[in-house]
C-alpha cells in the first residue's frame, strides 16, 4: 500500500449504466481503470443496459469482489448533471 493510498484511500472505479428509463451505478465497483473498460466493452452488444460513463472514488475501506453478483440487484440513483 503506498502513502497516497493510506492517507486518502485507495481509488475505486465505477460505470454508470442507463436503461433507458433512469442511470445506475454497476453492482461491483473496479479496482482498476482497465477492468472498468473491460466491463463497457462487454456492454457494446447489449441492448438493454448502455454504458454512460466511469466515475472514480477513494476509500479507505477495502471492497471484495463478490462471487455471487446474480443475487445482487443494481443500486438505482438520479446521477445530477
Amino acid at each position: 500500500m503506498t502513502l497516497l493510498e493510506k492517507l486518502l484511500g485507495k481509488e475505486y472505479y465505477l460505470n454508470v449504466l442507463n436503461d433507458r428509463q433512469q442511470d445506475y451505478v454497476a453492482s461491483t465497483p473496479f479496482e482498476t481503470y482497465r477492468e472498468a473498460m473491460a466491463h463497457k466493452r462487454s456492454l457494446e452488444e447489449n441492448r438493454t443496459v448502455h454504458y454512460v460513463r466511469t466515475i472514480s472514488f477513494r476509500s479507505k475501506e477495502p471492497f471484495h469482489k463478490l462471487d455471487n453478483l446474480s443475487s445482487l440487484k443494481p443500486s438505482r440513483f438520479r446521477i445530477e448533471p
